[in-house]
């Protein structure tokens, strides 16, 4: 589509009708107008992209036919909308024409990118990457959202929503991981109207759309919400023919498609939150330290140059782009997977958990096994690593908790008890790290989600709030039973593997060393290295529990009962026990 001048673009929005005829810019041009009562027409040149201009059409046409003269300023408000994604289109579609076709045999583009795919630990190589591109810490989150991206092309897509108070991190976090990815597979998009989504002309099929602030596509939860769900859209409407008939037109948009949210806001829309798999970004002082030390070493000169970085992000271009989508893998130890069953969203993270781990092994096609009929192997180490990014975000998430609701919870919880009986106020908190605002909109989701009752008087001194519930602690309760004939050692036995689960499992905390100096909690790296244990640590993960027959066991659950590596009594642990 030629979008500088050509054939006429016909639109119909809220029972007007539309012909505009671009001449030399794709956005100025005569422009027709009628409406259902067959006023006018009414024919002028505008300029779709200046709302003055728009304005003196609506208000002209109005006072020669009679025409909505708001209604009809709204419309064109649309019509704009619309041409806007056009353009961005025919764009992105001429980028495609331009785009690396298949890389020739021997070039050494390919030879770079075919040993990235090679690699042991992918996911690890581009947390590396984009640490050396510039964006410091979050190891885990880093890797998280690299998934989620790279699911649009699996065939598996996982929503994610970042979460995260303002100047926190949330597009900066998604910029430098979707600098990775080839243009023609990441669709930006500041905001989207109600129906944006159903008759964009983008190519949404196996590609991100980056929505960088959720206020800026609220009227489209519809549809964002059908796409996340179903992997594509279809829409009827009634419009108008050329020949001045009404006839219905279908309009499809194929999926599946990532849809990219960021927002500064504690919950989205109830009915959107359960579809989307939460990221939450690091908001502590250790990491501020790190990003502004981040910055200083980059205004010294000490970044990484252009050249290196265009190399950088072009081996990362080419190796994506050989990943061949759609093919299938299976786990074949899944049935060993224990999941709890409640709270109910689990009967979505779970799958979501799943996916995780079909993309991690996906991701590694070029050096997975294949099974007969040439399906992907997923490891087990690829659902250990699988569990251990997810474990953060899905225990926030069941306890409808983010990082700054937590802080403040935790502030609350050492305040006397006769002020979280009686009331307390805003002023009594001194949160460190959260600002005065946000500890507001704190309170209020606390209220909302009935942690908290407020007397909803808010008087000079502001809102007096009391105490619900208390927060309850969450455990995952997600584990691998190993296989009834495997030679697994009991939880209490010198070789017990409980600490190393328990180390697999929990959040990788960030640390200030760098990138070299970085191994994951738990990670057996190719030099055999492990994280040194103290010997009290030692003493007390051998027999896999912290306390007595009311404590929670090292793998979240009371007293150890129901853990295999820890309850001498699970029916897999005798069973096992009786063939050997």
């Amino acid at each position: 589509m030629n979008t500088a001048s050509g054939a006429v673009k016909p639109y119909e929005v809220d029972g007007f009708y539309f012909e505009f005829c671009p001449n030399g810019s794709p956005y100025v041009g005569p422009l027709r107008a009628t409406d259902q009562a067959q006023s006018g027409p009414y024919e002028a040149e505008v300029n779709l992209q200046k709302a003055g201009s728009r304005e003196r059409f609506a208000k002209k046409a109005s006072e020669l036919y009679g025409m909505d003269g708001a209604g009809l300023e709204r419309a064109l408000n649309e019509v704009c909308t619309r041409r806007s994604e056009e353009v961005a289109a025919a764009e992105q579609s001429e980028s495609e024409d331009d785009a690396q076709g298949p890389i020739d045999v021997g070039n050494k583009r390919l030879e770079r990118a075919l040993e990235l795919l090679g690699c042991l630990d992918i996911l690890e190589e581009a947390a590396r990457d984009m640490e050396r591109l510039g964006h410091v810490g979050e190891r885990g989150t880093k890797k998280l959202a690299l998934i989620c991206a790279l699911s649009a092309k699996s065939g598996k897509p996982i929503q994610p929503s970042t979460y995260a108070q303002s100047s926190a991190g949330k597009n900066a976090l998604w910029d430098s991981a979707l600098s990775l990815f080839p243009e023609e597979m990441v669709v930006r998009r500041s905001g989207l109207t109600a129906k944006a989504l159903f008759r964009t002309e983008a190519n949404l099929e196996g590609a991100v759309l980056y929505l960088q602030e959720v206020a800026g596509s609220e009227d489209a939860n519809y549809s964002i919400r059908i796409m996340q769900s179903d992997g594509r859209l279809e829409y009827e409407a009634t419009e108008k023919a050329p020949d001045g008939s009404m006839k219905n037109v279908v309009y499809r948009t194929e999926g599946p498609t990532v849809i990219v949210q960021t927002t500064t806001k504690n919950h989205l829309h109830p009915e959107n939150e359960t579809r989307v798999f939460p990221i939450y970004i690091d908001e502590s002082e250790e990491q501020t330290g790190r990003i502004v030390e981040s910055i200083l070493k980059d205004a010294a000169g000490h970044g990484v140059g252009g050249a290196e970085r265009d190399r950088v992000l072009e081996r990362w271009h080419d190796a994506i782009r050989l990943l061949e989508s759609g093919l299938e893998v299976v786990i074949p130890y899944a049935e060993r997977i224990e999941i709890p069953t409640s709270p109910i969203r689990i009967r979505r993270d779970a799958r979501r958990l799943i996916d995780v781990v079909r993309v991690i092994a996906w991701l590694h096609q070029h050096g997975r096994q294949r099974d007969e009929s040439g399906r992907i192997v997923a490891t087990e180490d690829d659902f250990h690593l699988a569990l251990r990014l997810v474990s953060e975000s899905l225990t926030r998430a069941w306890r409808t908790l983010a990082p700054a609701v937590e802080t403040v919870l935790g502030v609350i919880d050492k305040l006397p008890e006769n002020l979280k009986s009686k009331g307390f106020r805003r002023r009594d908190l001194k949160v460190k790290g959260v600002s005065d605002r946000r500890v507001k909109d704190v309170l209020k989701s606390l209220t909302d989600t009935g942690y908290l009752d407020c007397d909803g008087r808010a008087g000079p001194q502001g809102f007096s709030y009391t105490v619900a519930r208390e927060a309850e602690e969450v455990s995952l309760g997600i584990s691998l039973r190993p296989s009834p004939g495997s030679e697994e050692s009991p939880a209490n036995s010198e070789e017990s593997t409980g600490w190393e689960t328990f180390a697999r499992y929990r959040p990788v905390p960030d640390s200030g060393g760098g990138v070299e100096d970085y191994r994951e909690a738990g990670a057996t790296g190719q030099d055999g290295h492990r994280p040194a244990e103290t010997a009290d640590l030692q003493e007390e993960h051998a027999s896999g529990r912290t306390g007595g027959e009311d404590e929670m066991c090292i793998h979240g659950l009371r007293g150890g009962k129901g853990c295999y590596l820890c309850d001498p009594q699970h029916p897999y642990r005798i069973k096992s026990e009786a063939v050997t």
